[in-house]
């Protein structure tokens, strides 16, 4: 209530900007933590787990500045039902970091792609063979049968037929 960071708008009791502590916390240096980590394993699931650790903290933490909502009750004296919520999580990733951390690790599964071919240059690419005038269209002979009524050789006349 008397930090320097604390607010106070109007005669109303002075409250931190918890939003921009949330932000910092579960934000930005939970991200930076996560990459640093996340770039130098090679364990599936440690990120995962980091993750879960970290965000409980930094949310247990900063809601030790927000105020709890209007009628929510306190538990211990001191603790926050977004506390109390946050504690689960807490508790599940501890729970998954120790699992991880006692399995091999996978160093195949962080392994880099395989570099694409080189591209060949427009000079080393073998040169094409000059085209020759195409055929006209009456000389090409297709194997399907063209759209429409059949030929008037094929045709039946109706009525001429002999028995």
């Amino acid at each position: 209530e008397n930090a320097p960071l604390a607010v106070q708008i109007a005669n109303a009791v002075p409250r931190h900007p918890s939003q921009l502590y949330a932000a910092v916390l579960e934000g930005f240096l939970l991200f930076a933590v996560l990459m640093w980590i996340h770039a130098r394993h090679r364990r599936p699931g440690l990120t995962g787990a980091w993750f879960l650790v970290l965000y409980g903290l930094g949310r247990f933490i900063g809601e030790f500045w927000r105020e709890p909502d209007r009628g929510q009750p306190v538990f211990f004296g001191w603790m926050s039902k977004g506390q109390l919520y946050t504690l689960p999580m807490l508790v599940g990733g501890v729970i998954l970091l120790m699992w991880v951390l006692r399995r091999p690790a996978r160093p195949e599964l962080y392994a880099a792609p395989p570099a694409p071919a080189p591209a060949i240059p427009p000079a080393a690419a073998p040169a094409c063979p000059p085209t020759a005038r195409p055929a006209p269209r009456s000389a090409i002979r297709s194997s399907h049968p063209r759209p429409g009524p059949p030929p008037a050789r094929d045709r039946q006349v109706s009525g001429s037929a002999s028995s």
